[in-house]
Formats: structure tokens, C-alpha cells, sequence
């Protein structure tokens, strides 16, 4: 099977009006069992041509494929002569206009105002087909990068990578970030951005919001990584950690060493910076395998069920019981619209009905926290982040290592919560009388 470890990718954004081009280096590992690969791009975008490391052209075709319903790709298939093929150059170009029918945060494109390049929307080739399972593991694919982005003067380039240096001519400037580590994904952001930097935080935010809250949320940012830290041991940050502001309504998301944080988490209301907790708290998820990812349970139920401990720790019990009423809220109302999501959590990924480990899969930790006590729990979650880092960690794994720090038997726990619906009693049943009415 072929994987890609390393992209060279260079991009000029908005140099010609709001069109992308793009250059992308390949260092592919692997052997091709039918002197073929396939990659994948955003159906907006044309190869222009692909060559060998030596310099030579190869033929390919490329085609517009739909693989789910409105979700359109642009399939290319690359013929290869023969013998050992290690890296390929592919040039392209065209525009970006996200995904937005199909995934609502998908907004990606080119704008004067905002400009955001995700893996989300396919800005650079994967190593993939045109069908769904073969774009997740393409995806999920790990990697080492150099970027090289080429934007107009003053445009300022935000990426999580680690920033290597800038080149500048009277009218363009070119960033070159390099990743720390290898990566799944690449994200980048092209804004009039002002940038902010301490010695452990590096903030890239909008021109409008530098003055009134750059020190509140670094504020937040300190003392909730002090308490993650404190309760489930160091995670393996880089220094600085990059906070990108992005534009309400295009999705916050948490890299590797980085996070992309719309506009609520840069406000000025007393609560307005708890959104950070939920997108920092990914720093302590645990690495699961290719099924269990599809759940969501250890990322999306860890990272809110963390920022509501944050919430309790910061702003009070009350505030962390309405916290978790509103998970507890949202979930009842998928329940009310389609009855599906009554499914077991272990079943979500084949349901698709992974959003619910948002707002359910919390209360799973925190029934567990609630049998355990918070010492106890934090040594299981600690234990789980290290377990994974040896091999990637599925719902056995999790019952294992919670009956090891608690010493007892968890398989009703896990019956109740995990496999079947039996703790859904707890969530609906003083919620809805037997017409279903509240």
C-alpha cells in the first residue's frame, strides 16, 4: 500500500484575484500493484501537469466524481512506467468554494477578506479514490511538510506548523512553515492578521479584536493548559502553541500543535473564552484506530467533557451544571427529530450519528469520574493517553485500563453506556412522559 510522507506544497493565494495555484512535491513510499496511483483533489481544481523527480512528464486523467450526494472530487489517475517511483511534482489550479451544501463549517476559500485552505476541502493531493473509504484513510494519512504560501503585501499567512521565515519583494511576501512532527492535516489561514507572541502562545488575530482581548483569552489559554497539565499530566505541545482566529461560522478546530478558534472565543463576555477549553482540551485525547475514530467518543466526548471541567473549576458548580445541561439539551433534541440517535455510541460510526458524542458521550466520563473520584480518574486518563502512544487504543482498551485503576468489574458500566441504550434512562426518562412531551 502507498502513503505519502512528506509534501512539498507551494501556493499563491490571492496573488491572481481568487484563484489557487499550486505545486505540489510528493515523496510517496510503497509499491503500486497495477502501475497506477490515484490522487484526489477539490473538484474546482485542474491538474496542469505531473512529473518524476528526474524532470519527466507522465501521462494521467482526471475526472469529476460524486461520491456522496453533492459531495463532488476531482479523481486523477497517474500512470507510471516502470520501476521504483518515490516522489511526484503535480501543479494546479483553480478556485475554492468549500463544501458548504454538504458539511455546513466547510466554507473554504479565497477572499480578500479571509482566506482558509484545509485538507477538509482538498486544497492539496491525497494519496486516494473516489469512494468514502478510501478518502478517510487518504485523510488520515501521516505526513512531514514544508509550505511555502506567496500572498499579497500585507497579507499575513497563519499556519500551525513551525514558522521557518518569510520572504518579501515590494509587492508579495512568501511564508514557510515546517512541521514539528508528522501530520495528518494541514491548515492554513490568509488574513490581514496582527500576530502576538509570549514566550508559550503565539496568537494570530484579527486587526478589530487585538486591543480588547488578547490578554483575557492568553489569560485563558495559560491557566487552562495548567489545568489539563495538573489533572491528566504534560501533553506534547510545541512552543509557542498557535491560536488562529477564523471567521464565525467556519468551524474551530484543534491541530496537532494549533488550533483554529472563530470569533465568539475572542469576545469580551465573562464566559465567552470557555469555547477555547473544548478545542485545547484535544491535547489530551488518546490515539484510536481508523474504526473507532469514526465514533468520535475519544475526541469530541473528551474535549467537551474537559471543558466543562474547566468550567467547574473556573467559573463554579452551577456553571458547570448548566454546561452539562446543554449537552444534555442538545442531545434530547437529535432524539426528538430521528429516533436513530438512540443508538449505542458504539455503533455511531456506522449510524453516521457521531455528533451525539458531543453532547452524550460527556456524560459517559463523567459517570465514570463519578465512580472513580477525580484522583482516580485523572490516573485513568493519563494512563490511556500513554497506552495509546504505544498502539492506537479502541472501547476494550478503555475498559481495561479503568478496571486496572479502579479495581473492579466494569462491564455493566460499559453495557450501559457503550454497547447498548440502558443509561439513555438517565437522559430521557425525567425528560419525557409516555407522550413523548417534556
Amino acid at each position: 500500500m502507498n502513503r505519502i510522507l512528506h509534501y512539498q506544497l507551494s501556493l499563491d493565494v490571492l496573488r491572481h484575484d481568487e484563484k489557487l495555484k499550486g505545486r505540489s512535491i510528493i515523496q510517496i513510499e510503497g509499491e503500486s500493484e497495477d502501475s497506477t496511483l490515484f490522487f484526489l483533489l477539490y473538484h474546482e481544481l485542474k491538474v496542469l501537469e505531473i512529473r518524476l523527480k528526474q524532470g519527466a512528464l507522465l501521462s494521467f486523467e482526471q475526472e469529476i466524481k460524486t461520491v456522496q450526494t453533492n459531495y463532488q472530487v476531482n479523481e486523477i489517475k497517474v500512470f507510471l512506467p516502470q520501476g521504483d517511483i518515490d516522489e511526484l511534482e503535480i501543479k494546479y489550479e483553480g478556485t475554492i468554494s468549500g463544501y458548504e451544501s454538504i458539511f455546513p463549517y466547510i466554507k473554504d476559500s479565497l477572499s480578500p477578506e479571509f482566506s482558509i485552505l484545509r485538507n477538509d476541502c482538498l486544497v492539496y493531493p491525497i494519496l486516494a479514490k473516489a469512494n468514502e473509504e478510501s478518502i478517510r484513510l487518504g485523510i488520515l494519512n501521516e505526513f512531514h511538510y514544508d509550505i511555502y504560501v506567496t500572498v499579497p503585501m500585507p497579507y499575513v499567512v497563519a499556519s500551525g506548523g513551525r514558522f521557518i521565515g518569510v520572504e518579501k519583494t515590494p509587492q508579495f511576501q512568501t511564508y514557510h512553515y515546517k512541521s514539528h512532527r508528522k501530520m495528518w492535516r494541514i491548515d492554513i489561514c490568509v488574513a490581514k492578521y496582527q500576530i502576538i507572541e509570549t514566550e508559550s502562545i503565539r496568537l494570530f488575530v484579527f486587526e478589530e479584536d487585538v486591543k480588547r482581548t488578547y490578554e483575557k483569552v492568553i489569560l485563558e489559554l495559560n491557566r487552562v493548559f495548567e489545568l489539563f497539565e495538573q489533572r491528566f499530566g504534560c501533553c506534547e505541545r510545541v512552543v509557542p502553541f498557535s491560536i488562529i482566529e477564523i471567521k464565525e461560522g467556519f468551524g474551530s478546530q484543534a491541530g496537532e500543535d494549533y488550533l483554529l478558534m472563530e470569533e465568539h472565543g475572542f469576545k469580551e463576555g465573562e464566559y465567552d473564552h470557555t469555547h477555547l477549553y473544548h478545542e485545547i482540551g484535544h491535547g489530551w485525547n488518546p490515539r484510536v484506530n481508523h474504526e473507532m475514530r469514526k465514533t468520535r467518543f475519544f475526541d469530541e466526548a473528551f474535549a467537551s467533557y474537559f471543558e466543562a471541567i474547566a468550567i467547574k473549576k473556573f467559573y463554579g458548580i452551577t456553571r458547570y451544571e448548566e454546561k452539562m445541561e446543554s449537552y444534555r439539551q442538545s442531545f434530547l433534541q437529535r432524539v426528538q427529530y430521528d429516533r436513530l440517535n438512540l443508538e449505542p455510541i458504539c455503533d455511531y460510526g456506522q449510524y453516521n450519528i457521531s455528533y451525539n458524542s458531543y453532547t452524550k458521550g460527556p456524560f459517559v466520563l463523567a459517570a465514570l469520574e463519578s465512580l472513580m473520584g477525580e484522583a482516580t480518574f485523572n490516573r485513568f486518563i493519563q494512563l490511556l493517553i500513554q497506552t495509546s502512544k504505544k498502539h492506537p487504543i479502541d472501547f476494550n482498551d478503555f475498559q481495561k485500563l479503568a478496571e486496572n485503576v479502579l479495581s473492579y468489574d466494569l462491564s455493566t458500566f460499559m453495557n450501559d453506556w457503550i454497547y447498548e441504550k440502558e443509561a439513555l434512562d438517565a437522559l430521557i426518562k425525567r425528560y419525557f412522559d409516555g407522550e413523548g412531551q417534556r
